[in-house]
């Protein structure tokens, strides 16, 4: 192919220098600015704010993964009939952790039960009994309390087949 060495050294060098010699595009200043697109769809078709972006993980028996806004809130998730009540849990009505609690809210949303508790300890964590899908974030200031509710309320899925009752109440 080639008839000396020689040759095919000036060949290549002068391809690596059209590759490397080519000028990077410029962005213009009134370009609007990117927003980092997740591949994955969140959870239960939550609707994101601005901002925000969701990353999955990667879960050994559960869906797990982090909703966030860089600088700011993280909302990570647990997902799946493993995973349990972590409300409950948290509130002291399912044997584990106990968190100090500030107040419980229990409301439908979307045809979907929701457990809400806030914690002493800045913490926020959400159940969607039915579909067995938990939401919890942590050092939370009054705006991420909002961003996480407003995200939160989002949430619609269809029910779980293996949802019991306890109480009187959905729990996986």
């Amino acid at each position: 192919m080639f008839r000396t060495l020689a040759a095919a050294v000036v060949l290549i060098s002068s391809l690596s220098f059209c590759v490397y010699s080519q000028t990077p595009t410029s962005k213009l200043p009134n370009d609007p600015p990117q927003i980092p697109k997740s591949s994955d769809p969140p959870p239960g078709g939550m609707t994101l704010l601005p901002g925000y972006t969701h990353t999955k993980k990667r879960g050994i028996d559960t869906a797990v993964g982090e909703i966030s806004e860089p600088g700011g809130l993280t909302i990570r998730y647990d997902n799946g009939f493993l995973a349990g009540n972590v409300a409950w849990r948290m509130n002291g009505e399912l044997p584990g952790r106990n968190v100090k609690v500030i107040w419980y809210q229990e409301q439908l949303v979307n045809g979907l039960h929701l457990y809400l508790i806030k914690g002493e300890d800045h913490s926020i964590y959400a159940t969607f009994p039915e579909t067995c899908s938990n939401f919890m974030a942590f050092d939370v200031n009054e705006q991420q309390l909002v961003d996480f509710l407003l995200m939160i309320t989002t949430y619609h899925e269809k029910p779980r087949k293996e949802v019991r009752m306890v109480n009187g109440r959905p729990t996986c």
